[in-house]
């Protein structure tokens, strides 16, 4: 997922945690860690959609 972020690339946040969320909703198990992580993400990705462009993460050890 970082190499799609720093690419500019979509997420596949669905695929990836919305599919554990589900499955948590199926079997009565709460996943409120989870959905946080999802909304952020989704948001992240959205926000990249929406400046179609890419993101420069900063490394550990790098300068701003």
């Amino acid at each position: 997922m970082l190499q799609d972020v720093e690419a500019g690339r979509g997420l596949e946040v669905n695929a990836l945690i919305g599919a554990v969320i589900e499955l948590g909703t199926i079997v009565g198990i709460p996943t409120p860690r989870l959905k946080a992580v999802y909304a952020l993400t989704s948001l992240l990705g959205q926000s990249i959609d929406d400046a179609k462009a890419g993101l420069s993460l900063i490394r550990p050890g790098n300068q701003y």
